[in-house]
């Protein structure tokens, strides 16, 4: 976990997106000079969707239902079996 820390005489909170919105539960609010929470406010967003690839969504999907695939390949071997006889 980064601690970030003031550089100059200026709190971080001034410069934080959390202080911004008021979603900061810091308990040093409003004059922290140190930090483990801060983000800063000037930076440009970024999107993180745009960075994941089609495969990776995929892959991490099959990996969250894996119970789900695994059944539904036990029902169609079991309906497989019975139509053949």
């Amino acid at each position: 976990m980064p601690l970030y820390r003031s550089v100059g005489g200026e709190p971080l909170c001034l410069t934080c997106t959390y202080y911004a919105d008021n979603t900061c539960t810091f308990p040093k609010r409003p004059d922290a000079m140190d930090c483990t929470l801060y983000d800063d406010v000037r930076k440009p967003p970024t999107d993180i969707h745009s960075s994941y690839k089609s495969t990776f969504r995929v892959k991490a999907w099959v990996e969250r239902h894996i119970g789900l695939l695994a059944l539904l390949g036990l029902i169609l071997i079991s309906l497989l079996l019975v139509l053949m006889r």
